[in-house]
């Protein structure tokens, strides 16, 4: 077997976090989670990550600066980036894009949205996972 797809994600609020950790978490996929941007950064560069979902409100940090940061650095800047955004205003998901984000997903996203646009982005560049049931 091929090793699983590595997922990290950054979440400040440690429930739903473990929401997303749940939904994404498989056989072919292996979550690591980040509490902030510090947190996201190492672990992007730590954990050769196949996609990073970030929180466009992760804590002190901008999600926007996060994105930014992961575009700067030569081990992530080809990394696909799914923000979510509780936010309603479309400034912020401009922002998002602008500053790197391959997809911006609203917030609150079930379980099933979430899976669907992360398989998505891993066929992208994998044609090995299959999408989930």
């Amino acid at each position: 077997m091929e090793r699983p797809f590595t997922i990290v994600v950054a979440e400040n609020d440690p429930g739903i976090r473990d929401e997303i950790e749940a939904a994404l978490r498989s056989e072919d996929l292996r979550v690591v989670g980040a509490e902030d941007g510090l947190d996201i950064l190492m672990a992007a560069v730590h954990e050769d990550p196949d996609l990073v979902v970030v929180d466009l409100s992760v804590s002190e940090e901008s999600g926007c600066d996060v994105i930014q940061l992961l575009r700067c650095c030569d081990a992530t800047a080809e990394v696909p980036i799914i923000a979510l955004s509780g936010a309603a205003d479309s400034r912020i998901v401009e922002r998002a894009f602008g500053t790197g984000a391959d997809d911006v997903l609203p917030k609150p996203v079930t379980p099933a949205q979430l899976r669907a646009r992360v398989d998505t982005w891993l066929l992208r560049g994998h044609h090995e996972v299959q999408p989930a049931a």
